[in-house]
């Protein structure tokens, strides 16, 4: 699990891990935006697929 926060974002080798594991697995990019706490935040996710 990687939490990332503002405008951070994964490195390369993270990137090849997540794309070489959803080779057999389901990898998921979850990316949650907090305006202001608790009140708001938005949340994205995005599958990860196999390199090609």
């Amino acid at each position: 699990m990687q939490i990332k926060t503002g405008d951070a974002s994964f490195e390369r080798s993270q990137v090849d891990a997540m794309a070489a594991l959803a080779r057999d697995e389901r990898v998921l990019k979850i990316r949650v935006t907090i305006e202001a706490l608790p009140d708001q935040y938005s949340l994205r996710i995005r599958d990860v697929g196999p390199p090609e």
